[in-house]
């Protein structure tokens, strides 16, 4: 006899009809594992005297002080007589009996037990406080505050109790608790990437719990660590500026408010520092555009200690551009315009019709394919004569003077400009060689004498 959705559904209008106890998730799981062995009425009840009888022995062991005969009695009827309320009575005591054991890994995975096979039971509840207190006691061990374990488990063992718990009962009051304490298992091992990803977690999946906030300013004080550490570059503390603001938009009434506005000076005044160096930069370098841009960056900031000198630096750049190209203009950036926001837009323009259709047609002839331009003939060869001098203009020219350094381009940052083109020499002293005579013209080829190479010259 086949397993059939009929059978499933009569074998468990059958166990709901006698007022069974037993969970009906648990049911459903032995059923669709062995249907031709699902177990009349008569026969629950009949397995459940059993599983009690195994359960009384248990627990005389237990007072006894034998908690690994009582462990192993209760691990029978678990196994034995699964679907009866005993059963999942069973099983949460392995649990306990696992703590008393000093075995607390082991006991968190008895109760993990416990809450895959009996969510319906009264409890589930206990069992995931048990979980919770359990990992959080491995957790804490450095800081003293609950000795269960012997010796502090390993942190991905810690990171898998964690998350087991969010998992386990993702809307109880403990995942929000246990998710952000995986963040700080990852802060714990210097994992900065997985840190922030948890903390992230606890902030979208419970905002509105407490521990958001919390996990929003850790977020930007995870980053302030790795900035201090050597990662200070301008996309990093833009990085680190943001968690600070989301902190602030989301949580402005928080303790924090605060320490995280004091930070977000600490950064701006980084930023600005940035900036400034790599305005600087742009200027050795002669890329003035590129210069101003940063300058102009570190302007926006009168209170920063770097602001007198880039006003300097940004005056000294428009006199500078205004010498070289004739007019009084300050350098500027063209600011960008929205074009698509304008009342007139309407659009980017029509492509040229006349342009599309014009394409090129197919060489259909000889004549419509231009001729190979024939191979230049070889120049005739001079006679072999003495090395040609050096021209008159080659031979008496003169290198220029540097030109100076305009003096408004002098700050007090020490950077120098470039003289712009025209400028006068270094010194009005020095005086230019007059330009050479040209020479005679050579004589032509005709008036040179006849060279008459003779036998004994040529051997």
């Amino acid at each position: 006899m086949k397993s059939t959705p009929r059978t499933l559904i009569a074998a468990t209008l059958l166990v709901a009809a006698l007022g069974w106890p037993a969970p009906s998730h648990a049911i459903l799981g032995f059923l669709k594992k062995d249907l031709e062995k699902a177990p009349s009425g008569t026969e629950l009840r009949s397995q459940e005297s059993a599983a009690i009888a195994l359960y009384n022995q248990a627990s005389s062991k237990e007072k006894a002080g034998k908690h690994e005969d009582a462990r192993k009695i209760l691990e029978d009827v678990v196994r034995e007589y699964p679907l009866t309320e005993t059963a999942s009575k069973s099983q949460f005591e392995i649990g306990q009996l696992r703590e008393k054991e000093g075995k607390p890994s082991k006991a968190f995975d008895a109760y993990q037990d416990f809450v895959d096979n009996y969510k319906g039971s009264s409890l589930f509840g206990s069992a995931v406080k048990r979980q919770y207190e359990i990992a959080m006691a491995g957790h804490q061990m450095d800081e003293g505050k609950f000795l269960l374990f012997s010796s502090k488990p390993q942190p991905s063992r810690l990171v898998e109790m964690f998350e087991a718990i969010t998992k386990n009962a993702p809307f109880s009051a403990y995942a929000p608790l246990a998710q952000y304490t995986v963040g700080e298992v990852y802060e714990g091992q210097d994992d900065t990437s997985k840190a922030v990803e948890a903390f992230q977690k606890v902030v979208e999946d419970y905002p509105n719990n407490p521990k958001a906030a919390e996990a929003q300013y850790q977020i930007g004080q995870l980053l302030t660590s790795a900035g201090e550490k050597g990662n200070n570059d301008q996309a990093h503390l833009q990085k680190t500026r943001e968690a600070y603001e989301e902190f602030l938009i989301q949580f402005p009434e928080n303790a924090l408010a605060t320490d995280a506005k004091q930070q977000l000076t600490a950064i701006q005044a980084k930023e600005v520092a940035k900036s400034f160096e790599i305005a600087q930069f742009y200027e050795k370098t002669g890329n003035y555009k590129a210069a101003t841009i940063y300058y102009k960056d570190v302007a926006k900031y009168p209170g920063a200690s770097q602001y007198q000198q880039a006003e300097e630096r940004i005056a000294a750049l428009s006199q500078y551009v205004a010498a070289t190209s004739g007019e009084a203009r300050p350098v500027a950036v063209a600011a960008a315009v929205d074009v698509k926001n304008r009342d007139d837009y309407l659009g980017p323009p029509a492509p040229d019709l006349a342009k599309v259709a014009n394409k090129p047609s197919m060489r259909t002839s000889l004549d419509d394919v231009a001729p190979i331009p024939a191979p230049e003939p070889a120049l005739p060869e001079r006679a072999a004569s003495a090395p040609a001098s050096p021209s008159p203009a080659a031979a008496q020219q003169t290198p220029s003077a540097p030109a100076p350094v305009p003096a408004t381009a002098a700050a007090s940052s020490g950077l120098a400009l470039p003289a712009p083109p025209g400028a006068a020499p270094a010194s009005p002293d020095v005086k230019m060689p007059d330009a050479p005579k040209p020479l005679a013209e050579p004589p032509a080829p005709s008036d040179l004498p006849e060279i008459n190479v003779s036998k004994s010259a040529e051997e």
